[in-house]
């Protein structure tokens, strides 16, 4: 089961529910479908974000590897809201793709 956080404080926790999603990104960071490797989503992150330290990019840049590329169909997810202590729990039921709309 994978735990997708619903952004700081669970603010995004009712448009995951209302939307049957879950989402991750970076502004800035943009595409990442076509990168093959951590390593190079580790070289995108500091080009939308120059300032943050080597730890930081790193760690964003697993998460955004692995939510890209291991996250796979059927898998489960899990969200919580922290302000109504719930929990949301569901099944992958497509591939992920880019939607800077969302």
């Amino acid at each position: 089961m994978w735990k997708i956080a619903a952004e700081k404080g669970g603010r995004l926790f009712d448009l995951f529910k209302e939307e049957g999603l879950v989402a991750m990104g970076l502004a800035g960071v943009g595409d990442i479908s076509s990168v093959t490797s951590r390593k190079q989503v580790a070289a995108k992150v500091p080009e939308a974000f120059p300032k943050w330290p080597p730890g930081r990019v790193a760690a964003w840049a697993g998460m955004l590897f692995r939510f890209q590329h291991k996250i796979a169909l059927e898998d489960n997810v899990i969200t919580y809201g922290p302000g109504r202590r719930r929990y949301l729990i569901g099944t992958v039921a497509s591939e992920s793709r880019f939607d800077p709309s969302t």
